[in-house]
């Protein structure tokens, strides 16, 4: 497959972001958070018959920047550069990075047997110091053409001012607006987070999970509607706790298999703690619901730990995983607010930090949800996505989860080593509930 770049420039909002709004600070929340590109990538299939890609694809990018280019008016911060010392955003309107280029490829052959390498080379690489000025872009879009028609929409955005919500929110936007081609459309995002949570020059603690280069090894387990009904069965029925939604379910699923899992690699028992950290929506767990659209880093980690010589059966994990979530809540979440909840941040961190010291992060789990968020309905006018593929920023033991296309089933993006891959994949346990990297189609 080869992608050749078509064009680069910058798309700058339609009206300039007024003078007050120059300087959008970052929340505490962004401030202890790493600075990491999410990279994703939205493949439309072409239904039109008898059109060839030159006929269309002028006219769709260039509608696509118009509209972007209308979305950023509102999401001014997402058009800013981060400042070096990572507690503003510069709001210069200087735009998001847009990309297109052209690939010598078929978007139908590529999806029926997708390949991780090749996804990659879709979406837009941060441009060298000299094309990207002073400062990093908060957000990057790369338009991909196929030989078909076909279309991929890769974006990355900034992880140090936005979170999963954030983006779901900024593509629902821009979408619906490409859609409609209204501005009543497009809910306005709310900037209170800095405010909630207001910045500290005094940071000394940050989340301890970072991304880098690894040579991990990613699988897609698929959890289609009738297994994932049959595991939240048979977590309800064999443990206590009521109810146990999908993500918990498939989350202490997968992560009881990777306990088991990791020992066998290094040909020991099990030694140490297992963590399993997983962001938690705080927009929805405060006394005073936030918005969906409530722009920036609105979570927290819930950590999960299974100590060597715990019960490994899964309504234990299901449960710690529950208790877990249960100790982010609105008397936890009003102790990081205000100019005071620094220090219950700091210690908070301190503690995370402590815990993680003498833990191998083999043994380290990050898992993260984007289900119910939307991100599989990004419709520009063109049909849902035939598929929305996430690529791993760099984290070793990481898992996304997000819906299927028919909504009813959960796919689970797996990143761990190769050796502990090699086991996971073949683990009857998860084999029993899982399709193991099928086409999309």
């Amino acid at each position: 497959m080869k992608v050749d770049i078509i064009s680069k420039e910058n798309v700058k909002p339609a009206s300039p972001t007024p003078l007050h709004l120059r300087r959008y600070k970052l929340s505490i929340l962004d401030q202890i958070f790493p600075h990491v590109y999410m990279p994703g990538v939205h493949f439309y299939l072409n239904d039109i018959q008898n059109t060839t890609p030159i006929n269309f694809f002028p006219i769709k990018s260039n509608h696509l920047k118009q509209t972007l280019s209308q979305t950023l008016t509102h999401y001014y911060p997402f058009a800013g550069k981060i400042k070096d010392d990572w507690s503003y955003i510069d709001c210069n309107d200087e735009g998001v990075y847009y990309v297109e280029a052209k690939v010598s490829y078929g978007l139908k052959e590529l999806l029926s047997q997708p390949d991780v390498q090749l996804i990659q080379l879709l979406t837009p690489n941060n441009p060298q110091p000299l094309e990207s000025m002073s400062g990093n872009y908060v957000f990057l879009v790369q338009v991909n053409i196929f030989d078909c028609g076909g279309i991929a929409i890769a974006t990355c955005a900034s992880h140090k001012t936005a979170d999963g919500a954030t983006f779901s929110a900024f593509m629902d936007a821009w979408s619906s607006l490409a859609a409609c081609g209204s501005l009543e459309v497009v809910n306005n995002p709310s900037f209170i987070a800095p405010s909630l949570f207001p910045p500290n020059s005094s940071v000394l603690h940050k989340w301890p999970f970072k991304a880098g280069k690894n040579e991990s090894v990613t699988r897609r387990f698929v959890f289609h509607g009738t297994a994932l009904a049959a595991l939240r069965a048979q977590a309800a029925s064999i443990s206590h706790v009521q109810y146990p939604t999908s993500v918990e379910a498939v989350a202490a699923l997968i992560w009881s298999c990777v306990i088991k899992a990791i020992p066998k690699v290094t040909n020991e028992g099990p030694k140490q703690a297992s963590i399993c950290a997983i962001p938690v929506n705080l927009r929805t767990r405060m006394r005073e619901v936030l918005p969906k659209s409530s722009i920036g880093n609105l979570f927290w980690f819930a950590l999960a730990q299974h100590m060597p010589d715990a019960k490994l059966e899964f309504p234990y994990i299901v449960d710690r995983i529950r208790k877990a979530f249960a100790k982010v809540d609105n008397d936890f979440i009003e102790g990081i607010k205000g100019k005071e909840g620094y220090a219950k941040v700091s210690e908070c961190l301190k503690e995370y930090a402590e815990l993680l010291h003498n833990i191998d992060m083999d043994n380290c789990l990050v898992l993260t949800s984007l289900r119910k968020a939307g991100i599989s309905e990004v419709d520009f006018g063109w049909g849902k996505p035939s598929w929305y593929y996430f690529c791993n920023p760099g984290f070793k033991n990481f898992v996304f989860l997000m819906d299927t296309r028919s909504g009813d089933g959960i796919e689970a993006l797996v990143s761990l080593s190769g050796p502990a891959m090699a086991i996971l994949e073949r683990d009857p346990k998860l084999l029993g509930f899982v399709s193991v990297d099928p086409s999309p189609l």
